[in-house]
């Protein structure tokens, strides 16, 4: 299931993602003010929130193997529904998951 998907995440990792998440949320509920309901949220902060894992740069320093969510998705335009669509599912339901 999804939550158990979540909970492999590392704890600090996903507390700050529950803190977005629930911050997204708040902007989601004046979507009728400002356009940016969990789908378009989900466009623009998706590719951000899940990438494909990266092995560690140390020329300058970053270790992308802590983002959130390192799921192995092809860098192409047909994943980025699936972007959007995980993205603004964690927008809609955090509470449950």
């Amino acid at each position: 299931t999804f939550s158990s998907i979540f909970q492999q995440i590392h704890p600090l990792n996903r507390r700050a993602a529950m803190m977005l998440f629930d911050h997204l949320r708040k902007i989601a509920s004046f979507s009728h003010f400002n356009n940016m309901n969990s789908t378009n949220l989900g466009i623009v902060f998706g590719p951000n929130l899940i990438r494909k894992a990266q092995p560690q740069d140390h020329s300058v320093g970053l270790d992308q193997s802590n983002t959130w969510a390192n799921v192995d998705v092809k860098d192409n335009k047909e994943h980025t529904d699936y972007l959007k669509s995980v993205t603004s599912f964690m927008i809609d339901n955090f509470d449950e998951v």
